[in-house]
Protein backbone atom coordinates (compact mmCIF):
# COMPACT_ATOMS: atom_id res chain seq x y z
CA UNK A 1 0.00 0.00 0.00
CA UNK A 2 1.37 3.41 -0.90
CA UNK A 3 1.70 6.12 1.74
CA UNK A 4 -1.62 7.99 2.23
CA UNK A 5 -1.93 11.76 1.90
CA UNK A 6 -1.98 13.46 5.31
CA UNK A 7 -2.61 16.98 6.55
CA UNK A 8 -2.86 17.81 10.20
CA UNK A 9 -5.13 15.28 11.85
CA UNK A 10 -6.73 13.79 8.73
CA UNK A 11 -5.60 11.05 6.38
CA UNK A 12 -6.76 10.71 2.78
CA UNK A 13 -6.57 7.30 1.11
CA UNK A 14 -6.80 6.97 -2.67
CA UNK A 15 -9.19 4.21 -3.71
CA UNK A 16 -9.98 2.86 -7.18
CA UNK A 17 -12.73 0.43 -8.00
CA UNK A 18 -15.06 -0.95 -10.63
CA UNK A 19 -13.93 -2.15 -14.05
CA UNK A 20 -10.32 -0.93 -14.06
CA UNK A 21 -9.57 -2.35 -10.62
CA UNK A 22 -11.31 -5.59 -11.55
CA UNK A 23 -9.48 -6.09 -14.85
CA UNK A 24 -6.05 -4.60 -13.99
CA UNK A 25 -5.71 -5.07 -10.23
CA UNK A 26 -1.91 -5.36 -10.09
CA UNK A 27 -1.51 -2.27 -12.27
CA UNK A 28 -3.73 -0.01 -10.18
CA UNK A 29 -2.20 -1.12 -6.88
CA UNK A 30 0.99 0.73 -7.82
CA UNK A 31 -0.91 4.03 -7.92
CA UNK A 32 -3.48 3.89 -5.10
CA UNK A 33 -3.78 2.97 -1.45
CA UNK A 34 -6.33 0.25 -2.10
CA UNK A 35 -8.34 -1.26 -4.92
CA UNK A 36 -11.84 -2.71 -4.86
CA UNK A 37 -12.40 -5.34 -7.53
CA UNK A 38 -15.88 -6.54 -8.42
CA UNK A 39 -19.01 -4.86 -7.11
CA UNK A 40 -18.04 -1.97 -4.85
CA UNK A 41 -21.50 -1.71 -3.23
CA UNK A 42 -20.95 -5.10 -1.62
CA UNK A 43 -17.51 -4.29 -0.24
CA UNK A 44 -17.70 -0.56 0.62
CA UNK A 45 -19.11 -1.04 4.16
CA UNK A 46 -16.17 -3.35 4.93
CA UNK A 47 -13.68 -0.79 3.55
CA UNK A 48 -15.19 1.91 5.78
CA UNK A 49 -15.13 -0.37 8.83
CA UNK A 50 -11.46 -1.24 8.22
CA UNK A 51 -10.68 2.47 7.75
CA UNK A 52 -12.17 3.28 11.15
CA UNK A 53 -10.13 0.47 12.73
CA UNK A 54 -6.93 1.57 10.95
CA UNK A 55 -6.71 -1.87 9.37
CA UNK A 56 -7.04 -1.25 5.62
CA UNK A 57 -5.94 -3.99 3.25
CA UNK A 58 -4.55 -3.11 -0.17
CA UNK A 59 -7.23 -5.08 -2.03
CA UNK A 60 -10.87 -5.98 -1.56
CA UNK A 61 -13.04 -8.16 -3.76
CA UNK A 62 -16.78 -7.62 -3.95
CA UNK A 63 -17.36 -10.38 -6.46
CA UNK A 64 -20.56 -10.21 -8.47
CA UNK A 65 -23.68 -8.68 -6.94
CA UNK A 66 -27.18 -9.88 -7.66
CA UNK A 67 -28.69 -6.93 -9.54
CA UNK A 68 -31.88 -7.06 -7.47
CA UNK A 69 -29.75 -6.10 -4.43
CA UNK A 70 -28.09 -3.08 -6.08
CA UNK A 71 -29.72 0.27 -5.35
CA UNK A 72 -30.42 2.25 -8.56
CA UNK A 73 -28.46 5.46 -9.13
CA UNK A 74 -30.12 8.63 -7.76
CA UNK A 75 -30.36 10.49 -11.06
CA UNK A 76 -32.74 12.98 -9.43
CA UNK A 77 -29.72 14.43 -7.62
CA UNK A 78 -28.08 15.49 -10.90
CA UNK A 79 -28.63 19.02 -12.16
CA UNK A 80 -31.26 19.29 -14.85
CA UNK A 81 -29.02 21.25 -17.23
CA UNK A 82 -26.85 19.61 -19.85
CA UNK A 83 -26.06 16.47 -17.87
CA UNK A 84 -25.91 13.22 -19.80
CA UNK A 85 -25.79 11.12 -16.67
CA UNK A 86 -23.74 8.12 -15.68
CA UNK A 87 -23.26 5.16 -17.97
CA UNK A 88 -22.63 1.78 -16.40
CA UNK A 89 -20.77 -0.35 -18.90
CA UNK A 90 -20.39 -3.45 -16.77
CA UNK A 91 -23.99 -3.97 -15.74
CA UNK A 92 -27.15 -4.95 -17.50
CA UNK A 93 -29.46 -2.26 -18.78
CA UNK A 94 -31.76 -0.86 -16.11
CA UNK A 95 -34.65 -0.50 -18.57
CA UNK A 96 -37.82 -2.36 -17.57
CA UNK A 97 -38.26 -3.43 -21.21
CA UNK A 98 -37.41 -7.09 -21.66
CA UNK A 99 -35.55 -6.52 -24.96
CA UNK A 100 -33.10 -4.17 -23.18
CA UNK A 101 -32.31 -6.61 -20.38
CA UNK A 102 -29.08 -8.47 -21.14
CA UNK A 103 -29.99 -11.20 -18.65
CA UNK A 104 -32.69 -12.35 -21.12
CA UNK A 105 -30.48 -12.46 -24.23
Amino acid sequence: MRRPITSGSWVCHVVVGRIHATMCLDEVLGHVDLAVAGETEVTWPEVLKDTRKGALRDRYNGGFAEMTNVVPARRDLLSQGRVLGAIQTTRRCASPERYADSSHT
